[in-house]
């Protein structure tokens, strides 16, 4: 069993003190001193400094000191070695670091949490750090670990399907999770888990295998997506259409084009609910085009003008980056005096 920094530090320090009791209680009865006098012959005689002004008057108090050099000499070189290790190998710096990342882990709020960093987790990581996204990692490959710390992630080295370790992420105030564990079960077990501790929370999971996809939809998974299935299906519309996939992954993936994918929600109180589309000055106002419109479990492609935009509508849009702000603020509630006067 790997005995923690902290634990080390208390053991030597708790054996030494023992050891210090021992000599001051001895120094007392056998030679008849009072506390201080006994707690310095103690001290001097465990470092090994010798004195010449309380020396042992018979051999019970001879063979005494004699244990208590042996046994004081060996508690003292224990705990110096075990304080030097410490801060040569850089145990206590790293003690330290978790602490601070688990205090920066209890403030988050809405984050999302990627359990597995490998190819694919890491690819999550990244765009989820591009778009701002606050998140928290869990992965047990130790160099994964060190190598994210170093870009300032935060990141659990611990099983992500161990319950406790789900709780130190943040679960229950957590927006997202994402599980991009490498075994189909443990992706099961890890959706299972996040779903029965917060109900609310969005999962999408990893899948390897086509008949694991019902499973982890019945554990709760929101959207199970096959990282082979994908990459196949991308490939052959590259060889197919490379210019219709040219133009989707420059939408989607390129963060430094002036044209944008995404997606807002609309609120129950936003000045654009049951407004038609082509009145609802999203297109004159926001600068952007709905392209599609998720109503339930209803799509709607390339919606018409007349088409009326309903409380809760999720609404694709395409445009330029620096007009989602605005876009955001029509599909939220009622807030700023020009939106509703241009709304109306």
């Amino acid at each position: 069993m790997t005995v923690g920094p902290f634990k080390k530090i208390l053991l030597s320090l708790l054996v030494l003190l023992v050891v210090v009791l021992i000599g001051v209680v001895g120094f007392m009865n056998i030679m008849g001193l009072d506390f201080i006098k006994a707690l310095y012959a103690t001290v001097v005689t465990m470092t090994t400094t010798g004195f010449g002004d309380v020396v042992p008057n018979n051999d019970f108090g001879r063979l005494f000191v004699v244990f208590l050099l042996v046994g004081g000499v060996g508690v003292v070189a224990y705990a110096s070695t075990s304080l030097i290790s410490i801060v040569v190998e850089g145990e206590l710096r790293h003690f330290l670091g978790r602490r601070g990342m688990e205090k920066e882990i209890q403030k988050l709020q809405h984050h999302i949490i990627v359990c597995g960093a490998g190819r694919v987790g890491e690819n999550v990581i990244h765009r989820l750090r591009v778009d701002k996204v606050p998140l928290v990692a869990i992965e047990q490959d130790e160099d994964i670990c060190r190598r994210l710390r170093g870009k300032n992630i935060l990141i659990l080295c611990e099983n992500a399907t161990k319950d406790d370790v789900l709780m130190q992420a943040g679960i229950e105030r957590a927006s997202g999770l994402v599980s991009a564990l490498s075994s189909d079960s443990d992706n099961v077990y890890v959706t299972l888990t996040a779903k029965s501790i917060n109900p609310a929370i969005k999962v999408v999971s990893r899948m390897e295998r086509p008949e694991s996809e019902n499973k982890l939809i019945r554990a709760g998974a929101d959207k199970v997506i096959s990282p082979a299935v994908l990459g196949g299906f991308r490939m052959a519309n590259a060889i197919l259409k490379p210019a219709t996939v040219e133009f989707v992954e420059t939408v989607l993936h390129r963060t430094n084009m002036e044209i944008l994918l995404e997606e807002v929600t609309v609120h129950p109180s936003s000045p654009l609910v049951d407004k038609v589309i082509r009145t609802s000055v999203v297109r004159g106002v926001a600068g952007v085009t709905i392209v599609g419109i998720i109503r339930g479990n209803e799509l709607i492609v390339s919606p018409g003008g007349d088409e009326v935009i309903r409380a809760n509508d999720i609404l694709i849009v395409i445009g330029r980056p620096d007009k989602f702000p605005l876009l955001e603020e029509l599909t939220s509630p009622p807030g700023s005096a020009i939106l509703e006067s241009r709304a109306n």
